[in-house]
């Protein structure tokens, strides 16, 4: 899914319905049918600690010629603070792996995971390193090179060929200014993600 400027995208990796409360507006089938009036040929959806949509976005894939797949944004504690991880199911496994994280971080009064919780459950699960308030991007924007690298070496670890930096370019005049993210090694790749979701989705 790695993209450079003259090069079309063609998946959506992180996308919310109006099952994430406050982060999206538009149902499973209307994310879908806007995918496939644009041209895109996959769409992840990630809802915020829940996979509420799947039915419907896999009835509406089907429909309109899209490839659905299903994921969750799970927010992941470091260091007492929740960092929002995007995970996507690899296989009926990874989705059941899926779920039993989600059950876990809504078992805690946080609703969040450890960090070695999150380690603990990789079973065909990808991992996105997460949005613009991920640590991933976070500890990037604040030049924390070195708890960086280890961040990466760690995740790189645990999700051997499944882990993926998410870079954002997405008409934010300061993303020419961000400093440039280290060089992924042993296996990350990049994924050039429209950080948007729904809003830009729909054409917002």
């Amino acid at each position: 899914m790695v993209g450079g400027e003259s090069e079309r995208l063609s998946a959506l990796l992180d996308t919310h319905s109006y099952f994430s409360l406050g982060a999206g507006t538009a149902s499973p089938t209307t994310l879908v049918k806007r995918a496939a009036e644009l041209g895109y040929r996959y769409l992840a959806l990630t809802d915020d600690l829940n996979v509420t949509g799947a039915v419907e976005l896999f009835q509406a894939a089907r429909q309109h010629g899209v490839r659905a797949l299903i994921g969750a944004t799970v927010p992941v504690s470091v260091a007492g603070v929740a960092y929002p991880f995007v995970l996507i199911a690899a296989s009926r496994s990874g989705y059941a792996t899926l779920c039993r994280l989600i059950s876990l971080a809504n078992e805690r009064e946080e609703r969040s995971v450890p960090f070695p919780v999150l380690l603990a459950h990789t079973h065909d699960l990808i991992l996105l390193s997460g949005p613009r308030e991920g640590l991933v991007a976070q500890l990037l924007a604040q030049r924390r090179v070195a708890e960086l690298e280890q961040l990466l070496r760690q995740l790189q670890g645990a999700f051997p060929e499944r882990f993926y930096l998410q870079l954002f370019h997405d008409r934010y005049r300061w993303d020419a200014r961000r400093p440039g993210a280290p060089q992924p090694r042993g296996g990350a790749r990049e994924a050039t993600v429209p950080r948007r979701g729904p809003e830009r989705l729909l054409g917002g």
